[in-house]
């Protein structure tokens, strides 16, 4: 039978993504024509922004269902790496979707074009709304390495959002447009820079990096905080999923009835889990000068 392994995210993440799937979208077409009516490119790179988002939610509400099934003999460390593919698979297409407004913003600076600053004052303030209250809800969760590509995705949307009105208010005063342009560059440079740090956490987790947020020697000192545990050694520590790390490793005892073992080790697990941020733990003995004709007299 499967070890049992708890490594869903929860029903109220997966309850926000779907909302903001759906508000998303709503938003998306909305911006998308007012972008197109106004002839923003801060609002077009912003909707087809929000387009990709409405991908990238998608994506996360899908692999935090999968996350939620069983364990079974095939899987016997669930489905939660479905999560970690996901943030990849979403920060892959972040990093697309700042190229293309990039680009696109390049070489609008050659071209002149009429901007009406109030419809982008009027859409991109109705973004900051919608974004920033998927983002307040998604934040919460934001440990979980898919929600969090899900909520930087909806950060910069916000931000996007108030650099636009930024930018339709300078039309307004000014009537200069090509600073539509260079705030679309600063939104494709940060959103890239994040992107690239949720791809190198995912890929960190799939090679079977140790988590960042562990320390070696706070766990060595863990373990060896029981006297009877003369060393340890052939540590491994990885990342099953996000906020779910593992660990396996050995442990030398010495002078100690074999029976009283299980609860050294049992006292180690406790010990890691509460201590080190380690929630699945498997711990090998060696026993070194182990009594055995004392055991088998206390078993008879």
């Amino acid at each position: 039978m499967a070890t049992q392994v708890t490594t869903k995210t929860p029903r109220s993440a997966a309850k926000t993504l779907r909302f903001g799937l759906i508000l998303n979208t709503a938003f998306t077409v909305l911006e998308f024509i007012a972008g197109l009516l106004s002839g923003s490119l801060a609002l077009v790179s912003d909707a087809t922004h929000n387009l990709t988002d409405v991908l990238t939610l998608c994506i996360s509400y899908i692999a935090s269902k999968i996350a939620e099934k069983r364990v079974n003999n095939k899987k016997s460390f669930g489905y939660g790496r479905a999560t970690i593919l996901a943030a990849e698979f979403n920060a892959l297409l972040m990093i697309g979707t700042a190229t293309f407004i990039a680009v696109s913003a390049y070489n609008r600076l050659n071209m002149t074009v009429e901007i009406e600053g109030g419809w982008v004052i009027l859409v991109a303030g109705i973004g900051v709304l919608v974004n920033s209250s998927i983002a307040f809800l998604l934040y919460k969760h934001k440990g979980d390495l898919n929600i969090r590509s899900a909520f930087i995705d909806m950060l910069f949307d916000a931000i996007s959002s108030v650099a636009a009105m930024f930018v339709g208010i300078v039309i307004i005063l000014t009537g200069e447009t090509w600073v539509d342009s260079a705030i679309t560059f600063v939104i494709a440079g940060l959103l890239t820079y994040n992107a690239l740090k949720i791809l190198y956490e995912a890929i960190t987790i799939l090679l079977e990096g140790a988590p960042k947020d562990v320390d070696l020697q706070k766990i060595t000192d863990s373990v060896l905080a029981d006297e009877r545990i003369s060393d340890i050694d052939d540590i491994h520590i990885w990342t099953i999923r996000s906020n779910y790390n593992a660990m396996s490793c050995h442990i030398v005892i010495s002078d100690v009835y074999l029976p009283d073992a299980f609860d050294i080790i049992a006292g180690a697990k406790l010990r890691l889990n509460t201590e080190c941020n380690i929630n699945h733990s498997a711990i090998e003995l060696e026993p070194e000068n182990a009594d055995v004709e004392v055991l088998h007299e206390k078993h008879e």
